[in-house]
């Protein structure tokens, strides 16, 4: 059995409602722990047609929306696919180019789409794409959330 940790809730006692951390964040520490593991810094979904690159894992950005102090995030790039780029990149990973598959159950990958598309529509407009990639920030834990 996997549990996947975005999924869940915590609580210390009957007494206390359960505590959960964004989804966005747990995500963040997935492309960590994925770009760790396998040394490939581009992802491809399995459930549906997108691609995703960690173009960087530590990026420190401040926001007045969220905090205001400075926040460290993933910066990920990710785009649409077509079939026939479906078709070439799986031509290039059997070729052993550094492109995996994500790994997550469909309910997680339709949270990552969304996700992604939300944290695009908090940057600037002038930031959102780059080239023909769009643009997200996934903001990663910090000391601040392990303390009670």
């Amino acid at each position: 059995m996997k549990l996947y940790k975005p999924l869940i809730s915590l609580s210390t006692d009957k007494l206390h409602k359960p505590h959960h951390f964004p989804s966005r964040k747990w995500l963040a520490c997935y492309f960590l722990s994925a770009i760790e593991n396998t040394g490939a810094r581009k992802f491809h979904g399995t459930q549906h047609p997108i691609e995703t690159w960690v173009f960087s894992p530590n990026v420190r950005y401040a926001s007045s929306v969220d905090s205001p102090s400075p926040t460290t995030a993933v910066k990920i790039l990710y785009r649409a696919v077509t079939e026939a780029q479906q078709r070439e990149r799986d031509s290039l990973v059997r070729e052993q180019l550094h492109v995996h598959e994500l790994g997550l159950p469909l309910v997680l990958e339709e949270e990552l789409i969304g996700v992604l598309a939300e944290a695009n529509g908090e940057l600037p407009s002038e930031l959102r794409v780059f080239q023909e990639w769009n643009v997200a920030l996934l903001p990663r834990f910090s000391q601040a959330d392990l303390s009670p």
